[in-house]
Order: C-alpha cells, then structure tokens, then sequence
C-alpha cells in the first residue's frame, strides 16, 4: 500500500469523526445565539422542507459511516479503481473541511459566503458522483460508495438552493425585480431540470429519490402552511408536476432503460 494510499484513508476516518462532533455542537448547542437549525427558520422562505424532511441526515451519516470503513478495508473484489477512489478520498476530505467553514459562515450571517462555499462543495460533489458513475462497481462498491455520495450530493445540492433562497432573503435581492413567489418558482423549475438532467445522465434512481423525499417535504410545508412569510399561489401545483416529472425518471430508469438494455 503506498503512503499517499494509507494517509488518505486514515484521514478520511479521522475527519468523519470531527466532523460528526462539530455538526452534533452546531445543532445541540448555540453558536453565536443560535443553531443551524433556527437560522433557517429565522428567514421563512419557499424551499425549506418541513422538519421531518431533516431526518435523511441519519441515514446519510450511516451511509458515509459505511463508505469511511469500507474505503479502509476494501475487499479485493472491489472494481472500483485507485484513481477514483482517491478522488473520492479526497472529496469527502475536502467535504468535511469545507464543512466546518460553512457551518460558522451559517451561523454567523455571512450568507453569501455560505452560499459562495456550498455551491462549490455541490459543483465537487457532482464532478465525484459523475466520475463514480463511469466505474463498473461490484455490489458493495455501488452500497458502500456510491449510494452515499448520490445522496450526499442530491441533499448538498438541494441545501445550495436554500442557502441562495435565504441569501435573497436576508438582502431583499430579487431575480430580474421580480415577486419573491415567481422567482423562487423559476429557481424550482431550473432546480428539477438540473435533477432531472443528472438523474438520466449518470443514472442514478438514489439521487432522484432524495430530490423527490426533499420536495415531498416542501409539498407538506406548503400544504399545512407551515413557517411561510406568505401563500405562494401555484407552488402546490408545481412541486405536484416536479414529483411527478422526477418520479417518471425513476420510473424510466427502473423499467424502460432496462428493458431496452435486454433487447
């Protein structure tokens, strides 16, 4: 095993646990007067999902749990190559470092570096997710390594939208001077395309799962009008078409693109 190898996967373990540590003090103990958690409620807005919607954070921890001991004791049946994997090493590294910055740049009002910081972690995620893609994985490879960072960088990407909905909150900045509710309906809409892109492109049902447990989360926030500045007209309507759009994808996926592959 070469060094650069055995320094990396030690410190992927390492930095899971710091980063376990610091996301569990951001939530249970207040950092600058508050938590992540209240920050986002402080500034109502369409995107944020109903408070049952942040459960996937226990099985994406679980999953990334997963990814950090296989990665340290891969099997020899593993297909996936060095290359990647040490790309996805030092991702996850990058991840959690980049992570730490975010959560005080959060909690401290820096909006815009927050957003600044998130969508570069989003645009990485996406660059890992695709290049994983491409690999022909064994079993546990697709459970233990790609499983994860899809639903990471589903979850990561649809956080990035919020962090930029609250930016345009907290500074009354709007798209082209456009009403808040027909702006943050276009974002929605370019939001699923982009999901519904990188779902066909990289097949990834995972990934598109989260986006549809993440708008069926915002469905519900706007069904029981819960934490809302405000009504926004159509939005029941558009997450409806958007949860179906993506849905279709999956479907598509599960049964069209496989039967076509059999023929």
């Amino acid at each position: 095993m070469g060094g650069k190898e055995s320094f990396l996967k030690r410190s992927v373990v390492i930095i899971y646990f710091c980063m376990l540590i610091l996301n569990a003090i951001s939530l249970a103990l207040p950092i600058n007067g508050r938590n992540v958690a209240m920050v986002a409620a402080y500034y109502p807005n369409f995107f944020t999902p109903s408070k049952f919607t942040f459960i996937i954070w226990l099985p994406v921890y679980l999953l990334l749990a997963s990814f950090v001991i296989y990665q340290y004791i891969l099997p020899d049946n593993s297909l996936i190559s060095s290359k990647v994997l040490s790309l996805v090493r030092i991702s996850f590294i990058s991840y959690c470092v980049i992570n730490f910055v975010w959560i005080f740049a959060w909690l401290y009002d820096y909006f815009a570096l927050s957003t600044m910081i998130i969508f570069v972690v989003t645009v990485f995620l996406g660059c890992v997710s695709r290049n994983i893609s491409r690999e022909d994985l064994s079993a546990r490879d697709r459970l233990c390594i790609r499983l994860p960072f899809s639903i990471l960088y589903a979850w990561i990407s649809m956080t990035t939208v919020i962090n930029l909905v609250v930016l345009m909150y907290s500074v009354r900045w709007r798209i082209l001077g456009l009403p808040h509710e027909i702006s943050s309906l276009l974002i929605f809409a370019s939001l699923t395309v982009i999901a519904l892109v990188q779902t066909l492109i990289n097949k990834d049902i995972a990934y598109c799962l989260t986006f549809i447990w993440s708008y069926i989360g915002i469905l519900v926030k706007h069904i029981s009008h819960e934490n809302l500045d405000r009504p926004y007209p159509y939005a029941v309507n558009v997450l409806v078409v958007c949860i179906i759009l993506l849905t279709g994808s999956v479907f598509y996926l599960l049964v069209v693109d496989r039967v076509h592959k059999r023929w």
